[in-house]
């Protein structure tokens, strides 16, 4: 499946969303934004663009070939 870089923007926001707004370490904050991806009754995030946030809604986001290439390694 072609993950569009739009699909992967919404990944990288929620990740980052997250790790300064829910001020979680990296792999609880990248298992946050996998289970908010994962979501099919997702709201767009507090500050997301309107771009990003239409794209947010999207069941695609759910499928994991979106977000399933992002892996925490580390701390």
């Amino acid at each position: 499946m072609a993950v569009t870089d739009r699909l992967t923007a919404v990944a990288m926001f929620a990740l980052h969303h997250f790790l300064v707004v829910g001020v979680l370490p990296a792999a609880d904050a990248l298992r946050a934004a996998q289970l908010w991806m994962l979501d099919l009754g997702r709201e767009p995030l507090p500050g997301m663009p309107p771009r990003l946030a239409r794209d947010a809604r999207k069941a695609l986001c759910a499928d994991v070939a979106v977000w399933a290439a992002f892996g925490h390694h580390g701390w």
